[in-house]
């Protein structure tokens, strides 16, 4: 069960479910009811839509995972009681669970790309993954930029 934990709290599963959240609104408060007001159907609905924002965390997860993964000798002085990679999760198995969660999310997202015909959707999120992790490898030690 500490693993299971352990992972919870790698994947902050608390900004996860905020996104997941923020996502809905936004497309019920905003979108939906834009598109109502000149009578169109917005491309992505139902089950797209949770395919979508399935997407979307889990490259937010994949991202969250890899910058731990990176951070684990700062984390290891600044704050060795939350450390997870290494402590309850190896390295191999933290990326393993990067590769998984990052690719999982970039085959929906051209799923869902392909079948409301915006080829944009699955480039911007293959693009995403690999800024998440550029950043986490290097940008983020960098003055200004990081």
């Amino acid at each position: 069960m500490k693993k299971v934990a352990a992972f919870l709290q790698l994947i902050r599963w608390q900004n996860l479910f905020f996104i997941a959240i923020t996502q809905l609104l936004f497309y019920y408060c905003i979108i939906n009811d834009n598109f109502a007001a000149f009578s169109i159907q917005p491309k992505i609905q139902g089950f797209d839509l949770f395919l979508l924002i399935f997407a979307s965390i889990a490259i937010a997860a994949a991202g969250n995972i890899i910058n731990d993964y990176f951070d684990v000798n700062i984390d290891l002085i600044n704050k060795p009681e939350k450390l997870v990679v290494d402590k309850y999760i190896s390295r191999r198995w933290i990326i393993f669970w990067h590769i998984i969660l990052s690719t999982v999310g970039i085959i929906i997202s051209f799923y869902i790309s392909k079948k409301i015909h915006l080829p944009w959707l699955g480039i911007l999120n293959t693009i995403s993954v690999l800024l998440l992790f550029i950043y986490s490898a290097s940008l983020k030690k960098r003055l200004l930029i990081g």
